[in-house]
C-alpha cells in the first residue's frame, strides 16, 4: 500500500533526528487519487489505517503531524488531478466523502498534535471570478471534515494555489470555528525555496546549496552559484545553456539584500 510511502525509507530514529535538530512538526502529503479510484475501493479502510499509522509514527518521534490531502496534476497514470477534482461536481462529492472518512480516521487523535489539511493549493481563483467558487467549496470541505472530526485541528487556505492573496480574499467569518489554522504558500525567492527540485522545471535542478538567508552567507552563495554555472555548462542541453546562465544571474540579482528587506518592513 502506498501510504505513507516514506515509511519504506524512514523509521522512528530518522524522525528523531529531525526532532533533535529543531523541527517540531511534519506535513505528511497524502495523494487522494488512490482513495477515489474505483479499482481501490476494497482497500479504502486499509489505506486510511496506513495514514493513521504514519501519523502515530510521527507523534511517537515527538513531532506533531499534519495530514495534507495533496492532489497533484493529472498524469498519464492518473484519472484525475486537482483541476478535475475542483471542476467535476460528481468527483468533488467523492472527495468530500474522503474528507469525511479521513476526518473519522483522525478524530480520536490529540488536536494539539495532529492537524488535518483539507486540500493543498487549490488552483482556481487566480483570475478573480473563480474565487467565489472556492469559497463555496471550502465551506463544503469544512462542513464535511467537522461532521466526522468535531475536535480535530483543521488547516484551510485561500484560492489561487493557496497564495497569500487568495487567503486575504477569504472572509474568515464564514467558517464558524476557532480551531482553525489559516495557511498560505510562498516560494519567493524561487531559486532558494525550490533549489534542486526535479519537478520544478529544467533549470532549477542544477542549482543546489543556496544558503539561507543568502545575504548573511555571501561566500557560500558565491560558491553555490559557481557550482550551478559549472553544472549548467556541463550537463544542461546545449541550446538551453546560455538562457539558463542568464536566468541564474537574474534570479540571484533578484534576491533582496538585508537593507532592501529592512526598507520593506
Amino acid at each position: 500500500l502506498p501510504y505513507p510511502e516514506w515509511r519504506r525509507r524512514l523509521d522512528v530514529e530518522d524522525l528523531a533526528l529531525l526532532k533533535n535538530v529543531g523541527f517540531d512538526f511534519l506535513r505528511m502529503p497524502v495523494d487522494p487519487i488512490p482513495f477515489l479510484s474505483p479499482k481501490a475501493g476494497h482497500l479504502r479502510e486499509r489505506l486510511l489505517t496506513s495514514v493513521l499509522e504514519g501519523v502515530r509514527t510521527i507523534n511517537a518521534a515527538g513531532l506533531k503531524a499534519i495530514v495534507d490531502l495533496h492532489p497533484i496534476p493529472r498524469g498519464a497514470d492518473r484519472f484525475a488531478g486537482v483541476e478535475e477534482l475542483l471542476r467535476d461536481g460528481a468527483l468533488f462529492e467523492r472527495y468530500l466523502d474522503l474528507v469525511r472518512d479521513m476526518g473519522r480516521t483522525l478524530a480520536a487523535e490529540d488536536p494539539e498534535r495532529v492537524a488535518f489539511e483539507l486540500m493543498n493549493e487549490p488552483v482556481t481563483g487566480c483570475e478573480g471570478a473563480e474565487g467565489a467558487a472556492w469559497d463555496d467549496q471550502l465551506g463544503q470541505l469544512f462542513a464535511a471534515a467537522r461532521s466526522s472530526a468535531p475536535r480535530t485541528t483543521l488547516i484551510l487556505s485561500g484560492a489561487c494555489w493557496g497564495s497569500a492573496s487568495g487567503l486575504a480574499a477569504l472572509n474568515p467569518n464564514t467558517i464558524p470555528d476557532e480551531n482553525i489554522l489559516w495557511g498560505f504558500h510562498s516560494y519567493d525567492p524561487f531559486i532558494l525555496t525550490t533549489q534542486g527540485a526535479l519537478w520544478a522545471g529544467d533549470f532549477i535542478r542544477y542549482v543546489t546549496g543556496i544558503p539561507y538567508p543568502p545575504y548573511e552567507h555571501k561566500a557560500e552563495l558565491e560558491a553555490a552559484v559557481s557550482k550551478a554555472r559549472a553544472r549548467i555548462r556541463a550537463d544542461a542541453p546545449f541550446m538551453r545553456r546560455s538562457g539558463m546562465l542568464d536566468y541564474l544571474d537574474e534570479q540571484i540579482a533578484g534576491i533582496d539584500t538585508k537593507e532592501e528587506l529592512d526598507a520593506q518592513m
